[in-house]
């Protein structure tokens, strides 16, 4: 479960890894917060992804577990990534080069975030969690 639950994080930060070796932007003080950020933000993700999954294997197998979480708790995800797009969008329009850049990264880490959770922890919550039957 722990390996599922890292991997929207590890998905963001290759992801903002990637974006700023290819586009040359350097780690500095204002965007090595953007790794802090990440783990807030894919943490937040996964883990209303796993609970709901959690909740939902106690009364169903594994792939219709997985999705009443992800029809569940998606909307949610996707509400919490484009809220928080929204309060960090405005620093695009910063003159200060740095802060600008954080404000775009922070776009792309959310959105990256999201993908992860959907499209690489999900189809491995079934493969990493398995059920356990109570003893009788």
């Amino acid at each position: 479960g722990g390996l599922a639950m890292s991997a929207p994080l590890f998905f963001a930060t290759g992801v903002i890894g990637l974006l700023m070796w290819g586009l040359a932007i350097p780690l500095d003080i204002a965007t090595a917060s953007i790794g802090a950020l990440c783990i807030n933000a894919a943490t937040d993700f996964s883990l209303y992804l796993a609970l709901a999954y959690q909740t939902a294997l106690q009364e169903r197998p594994a792939e219709e577990a997985l999705a009443v979480a992800v029809q569940h708790e998606g909307t949610i995800i996707v509400a919490d990534c484009l809220l928080n797009i929204v309060c960090f969008l405005p620093l695009v329009a910063s003159r200060f080069a740095p802060i600008a850049d954080i404000g775009w990264m922070m776009a792309v880490m959310l959105v990256a975030c999201a993908a992860g959770t959907f499209l690489v922890m999900a189809p491995l919550l079934p493969r990493c969690v398995r059920t356990v039957e109570a003893p009788t």
